[in-house]
């Protein structure tokens, strides 16, 4: 029964990577690996990573559009990819949900 279970969650993992009909761009296959060393990023499984490689393409075509329009003068400042680049606006948001500076100033000790 419990290689059912495995079998079945297999395919159900599979059709998802399958569905989304992502494929990794190879021209960044080096900036990827890049920034899963740089960041110490590891995945629990391939389709987690396929999944956080897809969002993080689209953060880096992002990144680099705005870097190129920053060059033609349209911009004043300019992007960076961060540890924080294989995550979803919305992720991004959730992460620091409710983590707020305190406004009391800290106790010094002597």
């Amino acid at each position: 029964m419990r290689c059912c279970y495995v079998f079945l969650l297999i395919v159900v993992v599979g059709t998802t990577i399958a569905s989304s009909g992502f494929k990794p761009n190879p021209d960044v296959d080096e900036r990827w690996e890049r920034f899963k060393v740089k960041f110490q990023k590891t995945y629990a499984s391939d389709a987690e990573e396929l999944k956080r490689r897809e969002i993080w393409e689209k953060n880096i075509a992002n990144i680099d559009k705005h870097n190129d329009e920053f060059k033609e003068g349209k911009h004043s400042y300019m992007l960076a990819e961060n540890k924080y680049a294989d995550m979803t606006k919305e992720e991004w948001k959730n992460h620091f949900k409710g983590k707020k500076p305190s406004k009391k100033p800290k106790k010094k000790t002597a």
